[in-house]
């Protein structure tokens, strides 16, 4: 709640009272799918496409587009729009349904949205860690590397810095990460060493299976230590003897990992970035101002400081919880 309410503010303009335009604003797959999330399937558990969306729902916009997709030239309808999908172009048509003005058209898609989806955000952070997704998805190490480079923009942001710059030692670094994620294996200096990591996805989706929508704090965390060593099998010998060094490592990376993918779930992921296409096209005569995700947090870093600062609040609440647990 408290992020749909900041994000409400930032969709209230100045025009909020202004009549709502009913024509169909255009908007190529490429600009809206920052991650290529829509070329995967909800439903396929090899790729890891259940952990993706979540749960099927009619208020889930990156569900609804992959239908729209799926069932190219059908109006598919999601919260209060209708998606269509032209293989020709590769472009989503999207089509605003009666609302009295532009404030009420984007006060409702927001109150009626899955903004959140905590498979997702889990799945993604645990992909950063051992890039089990994006190895099964065929991902090349290009592909990463312009995802990673997005959440480090982003971390930036988070930290109180928005240069946008990356140093080249920074950037050898990510494209370090992303050769090693293309790969599914990826090591960590976790204070006692460099150590190999992977976690199969039957392990991942078993993980996932005992943590969602679990409400037991005590399962959560006994899942996800169950995770880290089998992550860690392949080095018992030196697993075994730095055990809680290497546990004290991951579980500040996972923080830091979840924080940046809980930001980037509420500026970047295709639903949140349809919203930023559709503010522009009222804005500009129907003409959409979306290019690459990594151009645009620059043009909407205000609005972005704001969601990080939700964040950071939220991702409090939940280190003190699991610190104790921890």
């Amino acid at each position: 709640m408290q992020l749909k309410t900041a994000l409400k503010k930032q969709f209230t303009q100045s025009n909020a009272n202004d009549p709502l335009p009913t024509n169909t604003v255009n908007m190529p797959v490429k600009n809206l799918d920052t991650n290529g999330k829509l070329k995967v399937s909800p439903t396929d558990t090899n790729t890891g496409g259940n952990i993706l969306y979540g749960q099927p729902s009619a208020n889930n916009f990156d569900y609804k587009a992959h239908d729209a997709i799926r069932l190219e030239g059908t109006d598919v309808s999601c919260n209060n729009m209708s998606i269509k999908y032209n293989s020709a172009t590769d472009s989503f048509g999207i089509t605003p349904n009666s609302s009295p003005n532009v404030g009420k058209f984007f006060t409702d898609y927001i109150d009626t949205t899955q903004l959140i989806n905590s498979d997702e955000i889990v799945g993604s952070t645990m992909d950063r860690i051992f890039g089990t997704m994006s190895k099964t998805q065929d991902k090349t190490s290009d592909q990463i590397l312009d995802e990673l480079i997005l959440e480090k923009m982003l971390e930036q942001l988070l930290n109180g810095d928005d240069s946008f710059e990356i140093s080249p030692e920074e950037l050898a670094k990510l494209q370090e990460l992303a050769n090693q994620t293309a790969d599914g294996i990826l090591s960590y200096d976790m204070g006692c060493g460099v150590l190999p990591s992977s976690l199969s996805m039957d392990s991942l989706q078993n993980m996932m299976l005992k943590i969602s929508g679990s409400k037991d704090q005590f399962a959560v965390s006994n899942a996800i230590d169950e995770a880290l060593n089998e992550s860690l099998a392949n080095t018992p010998e030196v697993s075994e003897a730095n055990k809680q060094t290497i546990k004290d490592g991951f579980f500040q990376k996972m923080i830091n990992t979840l924080t940046v993918k809980l930001l980037t779930a509420v500026t970047t992921a295709p639903q949140v970035r349809a919203l930023m296409g559709m503010m522009s096209a009222i804005q500009n005569q129907g003409v959409v101002l979306l290019s690459s995700a990594k151009e645009d947090i620059k043009r909407w870093k205000i609005v972005i400081k704001c969601m990080a600062k939700e964040i950071l609040i939220m991702v409090a609440e939940f280190i003190f919880a699991l610190a104790v647990l921890y």
